[in-house]
């Protein structure tokens, strides 16, 4: 009987060639490159060779583990860094006073169309107060408007908040009267008239700021 020869396995094959190799890198006396060569092939080998599905599994669960974190890695660096290199599209920012805070601020200004006519008419039943600085009051103002200046007095605060008891102390000969007080500056952007009328104002004493400033009254009045 004859029995055929059993072939190489491809692991034995291999093991052969790292024989061969360590014998020609013992010729050249490497043995402490032998003895770390020889260690971990060796053993990794023969695990191999004892339990090849299990190492399969786990390479492929190594592999495919890799893939997902460097992808998940990838797209998570990728969505930040395109915040900083897309340009975000300009947004309204939403005003800061409610709808309720500024009707107030409406109601508290004067129309300068109506007081004019009633300026021409001479049927004034408002004081006019100019709270510009008195060089400028004297410069020009609306007829028949009284001056009490604001600006650059101890009325506003180093924080450039108005002081509520020297204001109402300052004003206070107007607020005794029954006529409607309207406050003025230099420009309708000065917001100063609308903060005094907001303080001044009472259920006893109506104070509004007129629309407009003394320059715009100028044009107005041309």
């Amino acid at each position: 009987m004859f029995y055929k020869k059993k072939e190489k396995s491809f692991f034995e094959t291999k093991v052969e060639d790292t024989k061969e190799e360590i014998e020609k890198i013992e010729e050249k006396g490497a043995k402490k490159v032998l003895k770390w060569y020889d260690f971990g092939s060796s053993k990794l080998r023969d695990e191999i060779k004892r339990r090849p599905a299990q190492y399969f599994f786990l390479f492929i669960t190594t592999f495919l583990g890799s893939v997902i974190t460097s992808s998940i890695a990838l797209v998570g660096f990728s969505g930040n860094l395109l915040t900083f290199i897309v340009p975000h599209p300009a947004q309204k920012v939403a005003a800061v006073q409610s709808p309720s805070t500024q009707a107030t601020v409406e109601s508290q200004k004067y129309d300068p169309i109506v007081a004019r006519l009633k300026n021409e008419k001479k049927e004034i039943d408002f004081e006019l107060v100019d709270i510009r600085p008195v060089g400028e009051y004297m410069g020009g103002h609306i007829a028949g408007a009284i001056n009490i200046p604001v600006y650059g007095t101890n009325l506003v605060t180093k924080n450039g908040d108005l002081d509520s008891a020297l204001l109402n102390h300052s004003f206070q000969p107007y607020l005794a009267t029954d006529k409607l007080l309207i406050i003025y500056a230099q420009n309708a952007y000065s917001t100063i008239p609308n903060d005094i009328a907001s303080l001044l104002s009472s259920s006893k004493k109506r104070v509004k700021a007129l629309a407009v400033g003394w320059e715009e009254w100028l044009h107005l009045n041309k």
